[in-house]
C-alpha cells in the first residue's frame, strides 16, 4: 500500500487476511494500493503494482461492492470464493512507490498493534514468498524441471540479494492482526500518524479513529505472493 509518499509492504500467509485488510483500507482509508496477493520489488527497491482480483470467502462482506464485480470460484481442495474484480479499486492503484516499511503479518488473539522488528526477523519472514517463490504459480512450476535447477539457483540468490536490501533498508515492524479487520487497518494507520499535516489528509477518514498512542516503537521479476 502508499500513504504519503511511504509504500509499505504486508507479508501475510495464505488465508492470512491480505484481501480483508485490502478491502478495509479501500473502505476507511485514502491509501493507494498496489496489490492485495501479489507485488514486485524492482532493482530500486520500489513496489510495482501488480493488481488482481481480491478473493473472499462467502461470509465475507461485500455489501459495499457492486453485484457485477462480483463472482463465485469454486476450488476443488480449499472450499468456495468470492471474487472481486480488479475494477472497484482500480482508482486507487498506485503504479510505483520506494519501499519504506515492511509489516510481518501475525494472526491471533488479542489486540491489533505494530511494533518494531529486526531486520534479520523480517529478512527470514521473505525467504518463503520472496526467494523460494511459494505462492507464485509460475515458480512452483519451474521447481518441478530438474533442468532448470541452475537458472532457479541464480533467480534464488538474486532474490535473497533483494529481500536482504528491502528488510535491512526498510523500517521494519511486526504486524498483529488482532480480532478484527478494522483493528488491523487502524494499527496500520495509527503507524503512520508521525508523517506531516499535509500527509496525514491524505490517509482519508480512518486518522480520526486511531488519534491514541498504539505504536511501540534485478530485475523486474521479483515477485511476492
Amino acid at each position: 500500500f502508499e500513504a504519503g509518499g511511504e509504500g509499505g509492504l504486508v507479508t501475510l500467509p495464505c488465508g492470512g487476511g491480505k484481501s480483508t485488510l485490502a478491502l478495509e483500507l479501500r473502505r476507511r482509508t485514502g491509501f493507494g494500493l498496489l496489490g492485495d496477493d501479489t507485488v514486485w520489488i524492482d532493482p530500486a527497491l520500489r513496489l510495482r503494482a501488480f493488481p488482481l482480483r481480491w478473493g473472499f470467502r462467502p461470509e465475507a462482506d461485500l455489501s459495499d461492492v457492486p453485484p457485477a464485480l462480483v463472482r463465485p470460484f469454486h476450488r476443488k481442495l480449499h472450499g468456495a470464493k468470492r471474487l472481486v474484480d480488479v475494477r472497484f479499486f482500480q482508482d486507487r492503484v498506485i503504479d510505483a512507490v520506494p519501499l519504506t516499511r515492511l509489516y510481518v503479518g501475525e494472526r491471533g488473539g488479542g489486540p491489533a498493534s505494530v511494533e518494531p522488528l529486526r531486520p534479520a526477523r523480517a529478512f527470514a519472514a521473505l525467504v518463503a514468498p520472496l526467494i523460494l517463490g511459494v505462492g507464485l504459480a509460475q515458480m512452483t512450476e519451474s521447481t518441478l524441471r530438474l533442468a532448470a535447477a541452475g537458472s532457479l539457483a541464480k533467480t534464488a540468490a538474486r532474490r535473497a540479494r533483494r529481500a536482504w536490501e528491502a528488510a535491512s533498508r526498510a523500517e521494519c515492524f511486526r504486524l498483529r492482526m488482532g480480532e478484527r479487520p478494522e483493528d488491523a487497518r487502524a494499527a496500520l494507520v495509527s503507524a503512520f500518524r508521525h508523517v506531516t499535516r499535509k500527509e496525514e489528509l491524505h490517509l482519508g477518514p480512518a486518522v480520526a479513529e486511531v488519534r491514541q498512542p498504539e505504536l511501540a516503537a534485478g530485475r523486474p521479476g521479483d515477485a511476492i505472493g
